[in-house]
């Protein structure tokens, strides 16, 4: 709006180009109005892109959202995180007060159709109330109000939000032709800032500056002052869908995270879910995964590298709103031992060298399966005892790369826990992280590593016995850099859980994608059963057992227990490889399922005198990225010959009988490694 003697120029959107056409620039504003009561029009928001690239207008729509045009923002032609970043002000009148909230913007969703574009706020923003967007279309002659942060008729930039009257000329599908009354004209830095009306009280909202004459405004010489506005009230539930913000991301394992916000406007009470892999996501209730009341929703025990798309509708007391925007993710491959982050598990082992000289090495996984060991470190001599530490394979800190662990024992109830952090070259760079300070007896603890909490870093239970019968679980939870201390997450109680009667591994069993204990406890007799206890945001349940063989049915001694998903079902299996007095093995799989771990059930066996169990090693993992966790089998043919076996996991939740991945070709003693499950 030009200000010529009491007036003052608001400046919106738009620039004449030298071709004398009307065209938008994402930075102009209002003249010729007047400045903005403190605490008056506190919707209207100041956008700045970069530092000092642009500046806009806009305008407070929700709590978490601000509405302007999109050509504030060329570099985002496809919307996403701002390219520059980007501050929004708003409730701030004046721009050298302190009223209001200045935050971040953190996504912008632009309109096909015309020059609009949604802004999402880092943080809500509280104690200014937003304006409506219209529903009802505007009348020619219609008067509203224009307003901005732009230039004005004398000044470049303004430290006041500036308004003037103005009235309708006509409208188009996507636009409005809107004239200021007197002087009043649009100027640079308005662009976004709105043209609005008054109705019992509230503020709705009719367009947003996208293009102007700018006739009026300081520097110009044009004297045109038509402004062309992004049209609002016809946008057929776009803006209620988009102010959902409904987003997908994968857990850490089996499944897909789904959070969205609850715009007030809404007034929802509840919000169905409907998930499908189809794109368009038909609202049928073949596709409808459950409801709930609040912005959080868990699609647990998914295979890996299934796209799903979402939506959410908002339940209402009139019924159910518009539904959501799409949101779609990947559910990703869920791996053990991952160390370069390639989607692939490795396979990571320790040998040990004389005297007392730890190595290091790692077979990473490939399109094939495991491929030959690769050494990533050696301590030298006189630094590190094999046989004193107990190893793991997690990722700690929740990088995307598996870590290597191992607790050292000292000696006199001394344990020290240290890593070697995984990266896209393999293992690196080794840490002490915890120290026992002399309080944790070597001989009573066995250590399993999960992702229990489902946070997307692994962390570590401890099972730890007491006397007299006693158990507890003691966690330790992956953080940013390592882990915590531990603290009891289960007691069993006096004369309820022998510890050295028990083997403990770790899976998502029933695909909620926080990783279970599972234990297999020994009665005597040959008679055991499975517990499990289920990982929870705090830790664990109490171990339930899942089911008993009786008695004379399975020798522990005979048996090797491996977890992994070997079907890609989105829930982890248990796996016991059996030996047999004649040199044979037998797999047996007890199939995780959402309501518990199923009986062991023989999938195949191999031929007597073929496999001696005792001359053998088992780890699990995806080796092959396939969705599928393998088994790998070390063998040991004695004078310093190895031989690695992948057992590739099949559909039927079975795996194949092995191929040959790796042979020594002798120089590796059997008594001198150790593979790391």
């Amino acid at each position: 709006m030009t200000r010529h003697r009491a007036g003052k120029a608001v400046s919106l959107l738009a620039f004449i180009a030298a071709a004398g056409l009307l065209t938008s620039l994402p930075a102009n504003a209002i003249a010729g109005g007047s400045p903005a009561a403190d605490g008056t029009y506190g919707f209207v928001a100041k956008i700045d892109v970069g530092a000092g690239v642009r500046s806009c207008s806009g305008v407070l729509v929700d709590p978490n959202w601000v509405l302007t045009v999109k050509s504030c923002f060329p570099e985002n032609a496809q919307g996403g995180k701002p390219a520059q970043p980007t501050k929004v002000t708003v409730g701030r009148t004046s721009l050298s007060g302190t009223a209001g909230k200045v935050v971040d913007a953190v996504n912008l969703i632009p309109r096909a159709d015309r020059n609009l574009a949604l802004v999402r706020l880092a943080t809500p923003v509280e104690g200014v109330t937003p304006a409506t967007v219209a529903r009802t279309a505007p009348a020619a002659g219609e008067s509203v109000r224009l307003a901005g942060y732009g230039r004005t008729a004398t000044e470049w930039t303004p430290d006041r939000l500036q308004t003037g009257a103005a009235k309708v000329e006509s409208a188009a599908a996507s636009t409005l032709s809107v004239l200021g009354e007197g002087s009043v004209s649009v100027c640079r830095g308005d662009s976004g800032g709105p043209a609005f009306r008054e109705v019992g009280g509230r503020f709705e909202v009719l367009g947003l500056h996208a293009a102007s004459w700018q006739g009026g405004c300081v520097g110009e010489t044009e004297t045109r002052r038509t402004v062309t506005e992004s049209r609002l009230d016809n946008l057929d539930g776009w803006l209620e869908s988009q102010l959902i913000g409904l987003t997908a991301t994968p857990l850490a394992q089996h499944g897909n995270k789904l959070s969205w916000l609850n715009p007030p406007s809404l007034q929802a009470t509840g919000y169905r879910v409907y998930g499908a892999r189809t794109a368009d996501v038909p609202l049928v209730p073949a596709n409808l995964l459950g409801t709930v009341g609040n912005g959080q929703f868990a699609h647990t025990a998914l295979p890996a590298k299934q796209v799903w798309h979402y939506r959410v509708v908002p339940v209402t007391a009139t019924g159910d709103g518009p539904a959501s925007a799409i949101a779609s993710a990947t559910v990703k491959t869920h791996t053990i031992s991952d160390f370069n982050g390639d989607g692939r598990d490795d396979i990571s082992a320790v040998y040990n060298y004389d005297p007392q000289d730890l190595g290091t090495f790692t077979f990473d996984g490939s399109a094939q399966g495991p491929t030959a060991p690769v050494s990533k470190a050696q301590t030298g001599p006189n630094n590190w005892e094999m046989s004193s530490a107990k190893y793991l394979n997690g990722d700690f800190n929740g990088d995307g790369f598996a870590d290597w662990g191992a607790f050292y024992n000292y000696g006199g109830a001394n344990i020290k826990f240290f890593v070697r952090w995984g990266s896209p070259t393999g293992l690196k760079d080794a840490g002490e992280l915890w120290d026992s300070a002399g309080h944790w007896d070597w001989n009573r603890a066995q250590f399993v590593a999960g992702d229990f909490n489902g946070d997307g870093r692994t962390d570590i239970t401890a099972a730890y016995g007491y006397p007299n019968g006693q158990t507890k679980f003691w966690l330790f939870r992956g953080n940013p850099t390592g882990i915590d201390a531990p603290v009891v997450t289960w007691d069993s109680g006096e004369n309820n859980w022998e510890r050295t009667s028990s083997t403990f591994i770790a899976g998502d069993f029933n695909g909620d994608g926080r990783d279970d204990m599972a234990g297999l406890y020994d009665y005597g007799n040959y008679d055991v059963a499975l517990f499990v206890a289920d990982g929870t945001v705090e830790g664990h349940t109490k171990p339930a057992q899942q089911w008993r063989t009786g008695q004379g049915q399975w020798d522990p001694a005979r048996s090797r227990l491996v977890a992994g998903d070997f079907d890609g079902d989105g829930r982890t299996d248990v796996a016991g490889l059996y030996g047999y007095a004649d040199n044979r093995i037998a797999l047996f799989v007890a199939k995780g399922t959402a309501g518990g771990v199923q009986h062991f059930a023989k999938r195949w066996e191999s031929n007597p005198g073929d496999w001696y169990l005792g001359s053998s090693t088992f780890v699990a993992g995806d080796f092959n990225g396939d969705g599928r966790s393998d088994i790998g089998g070390f063998y040991n043919y004695g004078n310093g010959h190895l031989k690695l076996f992948n057992f590739r996991g099949q559909p039927d939740g079975s795996t194949d009988k092995g191929t040959e991945a790796w042979d020594s070709a002798g120089g590796w003693a059997w008594e001198r490694a150790l593979f790391i499950q």
